[in-house]
């Protein structure tokens, strides 16, 4: 059963919180101290100027490229009352990368910071106005706007957010996240983790991702929990904010455990870290060397994976109970109440319990369709169902297993590799950290697989260590011809390995 929201929009949820908790704090943004009263004036202060003062009206498309900081939530939040739809987008694209997200959206208003206003140079349709977060507040200053905007009404079913993918295959598709899509993803997180206004978090993740967004903005708001806003990714600011703030709850990828257990592990600071009492980490595979590091770390918590996608608009599926020694290690845990899972061959017949092929996805976080995208569209949605393009299987009990990206898989002369398999099990090799399986070329196979591999600083591993150590647990075919230690890797804007960048340039590391 699929848990009934509260709210007919994001900005009801804020509305709550602060009837309920008006002088809790909302944001710590380093050393201002927001209380939800604090924030929910300056939101209606927000959304008085996108109305009066850039005549935006509901549904119009405004992009957000602000980074982590208190401007975008104000500003999110204003649209969000109004049906206003946000387009969150990385201050790190390049003007090529924003070029084809403004040509889909064609929006009425983009803001940014200083820094990044000459990538729009160029870019900007005449309907379609700019301005940076000091410019806007000039015209606001010179503009009589002070007054209490006409109610909007805000459906459920309107479309809030309009995320676009990471484009490691091609051209970006924007995933439109419905309000209902993100109350019921946010009601999901709330309810599993069993997430109170007592409960404190660090947003150091990207906020214009789903992760950043829904499961920590979107949810700590809802909750009146406390956020400590952080614009950048720092390991030891994190750790430190952690230490000092008694942080109860945290969400990341696993690339930002590794970083933070390489941080507490590398340095002479000695850190309790008892208030972190839950980690939730997707955005990747959790292996289990990474799952013994982290409770080497932060002893005290319970450690849950999260499967799931923009077009889930975050989880599919929780693995509500803690992993550390559980029988079904390995796994991405359960659907959440009111999202199916099918797992179907190549010709969309549905496969039975143990058997591996495309994991299907439908229910209340899915998303229905992509923004202006036909093709994609075809591709991806067939009577309700949305295909993730994700290889796994389901066991007789309902957990879910990854096996990887169906376009990431090998085929070494009919032989298959899931690199996710190899992967987990050099990442079980002591000191290494990150692996990237790719495909390289075979003049006898067609392609077998090549490995890169980022080890820990205060250990020296050397290929051989590594060829043995797979000769020893794993299928001959699966060897790695090559083993390549880099310093990092290429990776897409919300931290991911792209593994497209290596593949079309492995000659560059070789």
């Amino acid at each position: 059963m699929s848990q009934e929201v509260q709210y007919s929009s994001l900005f009801k949820s804020l509305e709550l919180s602060v009837k309920k908790y008006p002088e809790q704090i909302a944001f710590v943004c380093g050393e201002e101290r927001i209380t939800y009263k604090s924030f929910f004036l300056r939101v209606n202060d927000v959304a008085s100027k996108l109305y009066k003062v850039n005549g935006l009206r509901k549904n119009d498309k405004i992009i957000l490229a602000l980074g982590n900081n208190i401007d975008f939530c104000e500003v999110f939040y204003a649209a969000m009352s109004l049906g206003i739809i946000v387009i969150p987008i990385s201050t790190k694209l390049t003007t090529n990368e924003i070029k084809p997200l403004i040509e889909q959206i064609k929006p009425s208003w983009i803001l940014c910071n200083q820094k990044q206003i000459n990538k729009y140079q160029g870019l900007l349709s005449p309907h379609t106005t700019i301005d940076t977060v000091e410019s806007w507040e000039i015209k606001c200053e010179k503009t009589i706007y002070k007054s209490f905007v006409g109610k909007v009404e805000v459906n459920k079913n309107d479309t809030s957010v309009v995320i676009f993918t990471s484009g490691t295959t091609g051209k970006p598709k924007g995933a439109m996240l419905t309000h209902s899509n993100i109350l019921h993803a946010i009601a999901a997180y709330q309810d599993n983790f069993n997430l109170t206004e007592k409960d404190s978090t660090v947003l150091a993740v990207p906020i214009s991702h789903v992760t950043g967004l829904v499961a920590i903005l979107g949810v700590f708001i809802q909750i009146g929990g406390c956020i400590h806003l952080h614009e950048k990714f720092v390991s030891n600011k994190i750790i430190n904010c952690i230490d000092k703030d008694k942080i109860t709850f945290l969400h990341g990828s696993p690339t930002v455990f590794i970083l933070l257990c390489n941080e507490i592990k590398n340095t002479e600071k000695k850190y309790e870290l008892e208030s972190l009492r839950k980690i939730a980490c997707g955005g990747g595979h959790l292996n289990d060397a990474t799952i013994n590091n982290i409770q080497e770390s932060f002893k005290n918590s319970k450690i849950h994976p999260v499967y799931g996608l923009s077009e889930t608009s975050s989880p599919a599926s929780i693995f509500t109970e803690n992993v550390i020694n559980h029988e079904k290690i390995g796994s991405s845990g359960k659907a959440i109440p009111g999202v199916y899972f099918s797992i179907r061959n190549d010709k969309k017949e549905e496969l039975t319990a143990g058997e591996a092929g495309e994991l299907w996805i439908k229910g209340s976080v899915v998303i229905t369709s992509y923004w202006c995208n036909a093709d994609a569209n075809k591709e991806s949605f067939s009577g309700g169902w949305f295909n993730s393009g994700d290889l796994a299987y389901i066991d007789n009990e309902g957990y879910l297993y990854i096996k990887g990206r169906l376009k990431d898989m090998i085929n070494r002369g009919g032989e298959k590799i899931y690199p996710l398999e190899v992967e987990n099990l050099l990442t079980n090799y002591p000191g290494v950290n990150e692996v990237a399986i790719v495909p390289y070329p075979s003049e006898v196979y067609g392609e077998e697989c090549i490995a890169f591999i980022i080890t820990d600083t205060s250990r020296t591993i050397t290929t051989k260590e590594i060829i043995e150590w797979a000769f020893i647990n794993l299928a001959r075919y699966k060897i790695p011809r090559k083993v390549v230690f880099v310093v990092d890797l290429p990776r897409t804007n919300n931290g991911k390995i792209n593994k497209r960048i290596l593949k079309d340039n492995i000659q560059k590391y070789l």
